[in-house]
């Protein structure tokens, strides 16, 4: 880009970021957020500008079309997200300290060396570890001809080491022929005889989304010796899912107990949504959580497999008396049988019997879902409560399904030029806001989005601004200006009619009347898709698993929603293990920095959605200069 050209759009940053423009909702105003150029290609302002024009407002206040959230921040109404500096972390944070639980580091053993900077484990060479010792002197003959031995190590034919991050060594004086100090770097545990640190780099790699092979590779990259042998590992790893478990039945139990306390009816409305850990419909693992949606807090989960290794591998190579001598000794990873596309209606089957259970004893009168299961079907049909249970629709999902129409109206018409990405998301962008602006009301709503539709299909020789707000507070530039008496602008139209009247009947379907009364209250499914996000990053899509390393994933995810970082001490409370400054100090660090990010972002959507627009319009220009250029089996 040119200087004059760089001058200009600068100018425009500027006269951006000191416009302001008027809001949506209740005629707030607010400034814009200055614009970003994209780096990594040239925008020309004047096709900003088109592409700006007339939504100006509308991006304030657009709902999220993309549901996944990566942060947990996310109000579960449109109306009230932005009226606050709080964000829904932190109100879940302090709903959970309030209590006087064992859910945070209230009653979490602290190390009695919580001020002391040498608290904690380092990672040192041996070199300087021997070199150290050789300047010490022996306590019975004062040589100091000292030397440091390791002792205990047995290295086996795969390389694992038997003790794992637990080494003995040994202060060997040559002078007297005697051992001066031989101990271990690390305390056994009294009730199972593993090593502190062997558990504390088990439950450390789950909660990092690590394997045993991963882990295995880090270390040899970092020349250190080997950790546990795999049986080792397997058998510390039973006891942190066993402690995950726990800990995350306990965290949700007491959720419950908060949402009974703010609902003496025991009445409650809940985000139910599923995830697998495959995708393509043919996964062996899937789970589920139910989240409140007006604290936020995860309140239960289920996780479903259709799989079990062991009983793949081993039943065929075994007699009769060998299979039931093994079946006795086997824990079944499978517990559904089923399809993966059942996974989600099950797991929903099992949550909502548990809510009549003594120890929950609520009632989850509505049921927010995506619409891409019958989950609320089946649970209707089970009959728990006296009432049927309300169905809800997630208002983000609702406004991806337009985006989706006009994308196979683009594929089947081949629109490529006369409907571009850009045009898309703008058209999707201005239904999910129209929505907004009926809402609560049904026929409203569907009186927004067709005005919404034909306010981009107006041209100069054809207006049609009769649905759009009338006075100079309107959205509609064309009647805002009209009623200012100020001179009327070209249009420049979305797209064109005939390009209208193939959408047209994608807009009748989206704007029935029993759909748009179910997304009426504007919630959205934001929290499940952040809580998905946070299972995935503890087990990775990518990896080999099992139900016992989802379920522990999903515990720690559990915990990490509901209580933040802080909720990882409880895990380390049941497996023995001190919390240690370190473990304290970060997550202290990360706690704060997770709610500043939260309202940072809460209070930036409409600089995000602008550089999404930005984006769609940079690769709409690739695309029209390259032409085709990649497509599976298309050359």
């Amino acid at each position: 880009m040119g200087k004059s050209k760089f001058r200009t759009l600068k100018n425009y940053n500027n006269r951006k970021r000191s416009t302001k423009i008027r809001g949506t909702s209740g005629g707030r105003k607010r400034k814009t957020d200055q614009f970003q150029n994209n780096n990594n290609g040239i925008i020309e302002v004047n096709e900003v500008n088109n592409v700006l024009r007339d939504v100006g407002s509308q991006l304030c206040s657009e709902i999220n079309i993309n549901a996944n959230n990566s942060n947990s921040c996310a109000t579960n109404t449109i109306t009230n997200y932005n009226a606050t500096k709080s964000c829904a972390s932190q109100k879940k944070f302090s709903l959970i300290s309030e209590l006087k639980s064992d859910l945070t580091d209230t009653h979490v053993p602290v190390s009695p060396v919580l001020k002391n900077s040498m608290a904690g484990y380092r990672l040192v060479h041996v070199s300087f570890l021997q070199e150290l010792v050789s300047t010490l002197s022996c306590s019975n003959c004062g040589s100091n001809k000292i030397k440091l031995n390791e002792t205990g190590m047995q290295v086996n034919s795969n390389l694992s080491r038997g003790n794992g991050l637990n080494f003995k060594f040994e202060i060997f004086c040559h002078n007297c022929e005697e051992t001066i100090f031989n101990q271990n770097t690390s305390e056994r545990s009294h009730d199972t005889s593993k090593n502190f640190v062997n558990k504390r780099l088990v439950v450390a790699a789950r909660n990092s989304g690590i394997g045993y092979n991963k882990l295995c590779q880090f270390f040899a990259s970092m020349d250190i010796p080997q950790p546990l042998t795999l049986k080792s590992w397997q058998s510390i790893d039973n006891e942190v899912h066993k402690a995950s478990v726990e800990a995350a039945q306990e965290n949700m139990l007491k959720a419950t107990q908060i949402i009974k306390s703010q609902k003496p009816e025991k009445e409650t409305t809940v985000s139910f949504d599923g995830t697998w850990h495959k995708r393509g419909h043919s996964s062996h693992y899937g789970a589920a959580a139910a989240i409140d949606l007006d604290t936020g807090l995860v309140v239960d989960t289920h996780v479903a497999s259709n799989f079990c290794h062991g009983c793949k591998t081993k039943k065929s190579n075994m007699s009769d008396e060998e299979l039931v001598l093994w079946n006795k000794n086997h824990v079944c990873q499978k517990n559904f049988d089923g399809s993966a596309n059942a996974m989600e209606v099950e797991c929903a089957n099992k949550i909502f019997k548990r809510s009549l259970e003594s120890d929950r004893d609520i009632i989850y009168k509505s049921m927010l879902c995506d619409g891409d299961s019958k989950a609320h079907s089946h649970v209707n049909s089970l009959n728990l409560y006296d009432e049927p249970i309300i169905k809800e629709d997630c208002v983000n999902h609702v406004a991806k399904r337009m985006y989706a129409a006009l994308d196979k109206i683009k594929k089947d018409n081949n629109l490529n030029r006369k409907l571009s990405n850009v045009a898309m998301k703008k058209v999707s962008a201005t239904y999910a806001t129209n929505l907004k602006r009926g809402a609560p009301d049904p026929l409203s709503m569907k009186n927004a989005v067709y005005g919404g539709f034909f306010h981009m299909l107006s041209t100069d020789e054809d207006p049609h601004h009769s649905r759009c707000p009338d006075g100079i507070n309107s959205w509609c530039g064309y009647n805002r200006r009209r009623a200012q008496g100020l001179p009327l602008t070209a249009h420049k139209p979305t797209f064109s009619r005939e390009v209208g009247e193939l959408i047209l009947p994608a807009i009748k379907r989206l704007t029935d009347l029993d759909l748009l009364a179910r997304c009426a209250n504007m919630k959205t499914q934001n929290n499940n898709e952040s809580y998905n996000s946070c299972i995935w990053k503890r087990c990775p899509k990518s990896d080999s698993a099992s139900l016992k390393r989802i379920e522990t994933a999903v515990a720690l995810a559990t915990l990490d929603f509901n209580a933040g970082p802080e909720g990882y001490h409880s895990v380390l409370q049941k497996l023995g293990l001190d919390t240690g400054i370190n473990t304290l100090m970060f997550s202290s660090h990360k706690k704060s920095k997770r709610i500043e990010k939260s309202i940072r972002q809460s209070s930036e959507k409409s600089a995000r959605i602008r550089r999404k627009l930005e984006v769609a319009l940079q690769n709409d220009k690739w695309n029209c200069k390259e032409g085709p250029t990649y497509s599976s089996g298309g050359f």
